[in-house]
């Protein structure tokens, strides 16, 4: 109800919409970025997006990030950031307490 209520008023807005926009209720989830390699010491930001409506609608999550192997590879909690330490490979996990949704990424370090 209220992505039909916010697409419509978007579409208001821009006074060109000549269709309405029927969304459905799905909710896509897309941890990224997939499968990564990174050299030591080389950054990334690990993401969580999620989709609804035909991928018409997109948002950012709010994970709470941790690294199983944190030599290998580090992450900060809040944002995402994710370090090269040693050669490797471990996975970034990802938990976003608001949706009850968690993902995984692969990273390498070469």
């Amino acid at each position: 109800m209220r992505y039909s209520l916010f697409l419509g008023l978007i579409c208001m807005a821009f006074a060109g919409c000549q269709q309405s926009l029927v969304c459905t209720q799905e909710l896509g989830i897309i941890f990224g970025p997939p499968d990564t390699v990174i050299a030591i010491a080389q950054q990334f930001r690990a993401r969580l997006e999620f989709t609804s409506c035909g991928g018409h609608q997109r948002w950012s999550g709010s994970p709470v990030w941790h690294s199983q192997e944190p030599a290998i590879a580090s992450v900060d909690s809040a944002s995402g950031l994710v370090s090269g330490k040693s050669v490797g490979q471990t996975l970034i996990l990802g938990h976003d307490p608001y949706e009850q949704v968690d993902g995984t990424l692969r990273v390498t370090v070469r």
